[in-house]
């Protein structure tokens, strides 16, 4: 059952802003993308954080490991770098995109 404009104003109800169909999927695609990276950020903050002070201990370590082939280990951690410089890029293009659409973004305001 639709409501018409009138009977949502009469209601108190608030409504929609006037997008099309197209327009309004696209917006919602984009922020729930935006908010499912944000939750998986939010995942990742604890892990990020903890990195710098464990890879200062595996390097205090690491002094008297010398003798030990850590080929393996230095292949994981490229691999790692790697991946982390990718995400960054990523997430670099992500906020350039965002910051850009909110700038470009019309404010309505109550006198128009």
């Amino acid at each position: 059952m639709t409501t018409d404009t009138s009977e949502r104003q009469a209601t108190g109800a608030q409504t929609a802003p006037a997008f099309d169909r197209d327009l309004w999927a696209e917006a919602m695609r984009l922020a729930w993308t935006a908010n499912t990276i944000r939750v998986g950020l939010a995942e990742l903050r604890y892990p990020l954080m903890r990195l710098p002070a464990i890879a200062d201990a595996f390097k205090q370590h690491l002094a008297g490991s010398l003798s030990a082939d850590l080929t393996p280990l230095k292949d994981e951690f490229a691999g790692a770098v790697s991946e982390l410089a990718q995400a960054g890029e990523e997430l670099q293009a992500a906020i350039k995109t965002l910051k850009e659409i909110i700038r470009d973004l019309p404010i309505k305001t109550d006198s128009e």
